[in-house]
């Protein structure tokens, strides 16, 4: 059962003492009186009355209704007017500051002790709702996504601190077309989802939308909701509105579909490279190889020395067997199947550049649990990061370790060069360095991880683990 505090403001000691008295009688009824505004503001203060039983008029000129509405002021509260004058204007008067009843002098017992009841129930339930309005529009404040209730008119009756970055207009209470300012076709979409929403009561996805900004900027926005209030009628009296800036979003997945593009591109064209360089390989050296030991044969069936001939035919051979391995080695080194990954790492690392002292260190690892398709991935990034040592890092030492981790081949390469800002990792791969980029897609292919650390001036360190297959 809830306590409720109630002053009484009357100049007529009888009747204030009468009132005290019959309402004290009440368990949980707190009474204190004033016999003027004055003594009423006093006593206000301190006590905080939940009703306040005002006599209308009051002794010197006194008015309660007044005095009535600078206590509201200051605090919510229930009113009850006591009054022996009936007029029209009284009453209007007293109306305006909403009391929640009369009574009319002489009262009687039954009378005073309902309309009380009655007015601090009314006062119990609203004090509930505006405490809950008061959550609702605390937590309505905090949501980061901005947030708007607007009427069916599209006025914005109620808009949290998230939306006002998006505000394009002064004015306080806005329409949201002019609060937030559209694109013409984004203006359209939003126009014909609201129109949706408020006729059919129904919820509906609020996707990208562009806006200028008041800097004259564009932004995005979106990933929100158009929601419609109803009433008991399921008639729709308000619609709720919610997005959020998506700005960076849209920025960040065009410039990875640009970086995606362009990776592709350099696949592509690093194949037709590729490519090229073989049929040059072949028709340069295999196929001038191959020419001459056809006319070799010519000598041999027509000429006088046929031994010298035969000594020429087989040393050309021997050659085109040595190109043939050559080229057959860069496209995929036999040295993969016949080696262990340490050894083809080891023999890699090992070998001679005059620019660069190379390193490479492993403890044992399970090489029957390393398949082929591994041991190329793996040659073929470590090969990358040696070339991108060599053409970008102006490095003196390069480090190579492989050790074993749980079910995992981890693999850490370093160098001592100039390193690069991570930052700009992206701006460089847009620019055509995609060699870390080629290593991470080897790495993912091998449903492995790869963590790539740099600083100007502080060299590079990659770290990347592949998991054994079964």
């Amino acid at each position: 059962m809830n306590n409720y505090k109630i002053l009484i403001i009357e100049d007529a000691q009888i009747i204030a003492l009468h009132l005290k008295t019959l309402l004290s009688n009440v368990e949980n009824y707190e009474i204190k009186t004033a016999s003027n505004s004055i003594e009423a503001f006093d006593i206000f203060e301190s006590f905080k009355p939940d009703l306040v039983i005002a006599d209308i008029m009051l002794d010197d000129g006194d008015d309660g209704v007044e005095t009535v509405r600078e206590l509201q002021s200051k605090y919510h509260l229930a009113v009850i007017y006591l009054t022996a004058l009936t007029d029209r204007g009284t009453v209007e008067r007293a109306k305006t500051t909403h009391p929640y009843g009369y009574l009319m002098k002489p009262f009687q017992e039954s009378q005073v002790l309902t309309t009380v009841e009655m007015a601090l129930n009314k006062y119990s339930l609203e004090l509930k709702l505006k405490n809950s309005e008061r959550q609702f529009h605390a937590a309505f404040s905090a949501i980061s996504d901005a947030m708007m209730v607007l009427g069916l008119d599209n006025d914005i009756i109620f808009s949290n601190r998230s939306a006002g970055t998006f505000r394009c207009s002064n004015g306080e209470d806005d329409n949201l077309f002019n609060f937030i300012q559209l694109e013409d076709e984004s203006e359209k979409l939003l126009k014909n989802k609201l129109k949706i929403a408020k006729r059919n009561t129904q919820t509906l996805p609020l996707e990208l939308l562009e806006v200028n900004t008041s800097g004259g900027k564009k932004c995005f926005i979106g990933e929100g909701m158009i929601s419609p209030i109803t009433n008991t009628k399921n008639e729709v009296i308000n619609i709720v509105i919610s997005f959020r800036d998506i700005t960076k979003k849209i920025e960040d997945k065009k410039k990875k579909e640009e970086i995606e593009r362009k990776r592709l591109t350099y696949v592509i064209e690093g194949q037709e490279m590729e490519k090229h360089r073989i049929a040059r390989d072949i028709h340069d050296g295999l196929g001038q190889m191959l020419n001459a030991i056809k006319l070799n044969l010519k000598y041999i069936l027509e000429g006088e020395d046929k031994k010298k001939s035969i000594e020429t035919l087989n040393s050309l051979i021997e050659e085109a067997i040595q190109e043939t391995s050559r080229i057959s080695n860069n496209i995929l080194p036999s040295k993969v199947k016949d080696f262990d990954l340490a050894s083809l790492l080891n023999g890699l690392v090992n070998s001679r550049i005059e620019s660069l002292n190379m390193h490479f260190d492993a403890t044992e690892v399970d090489n029957d649990k390393i398949t082929i398709h591994q041991k190329i991935n793996i040659y073929r990034i470590v090969q990358e990061a040696i070339s991108n040592t060599i053409k970008h890092s102006e490095a003196e030492n390069f480090y190579v370790q492989m050790h074993e981790n749980n079910d995992h081949i981890t693999i850490t390469i370093e160098d001592d060069g100039k390193g690069f800002d991570l930052k700009k990792l992206d701006d460089k791969l847009l620019s055509g360095h995609n060699g870390l980029q080629n290593m991470r897609d080897r790495v993912n292919i091998m449903k492995g991880s790869i963590e790539i650390e740099s600083q100007a001036g502080k060299g590079m360190n990659i770290l990347f683990s592949i998991p054994y297959e079964e």
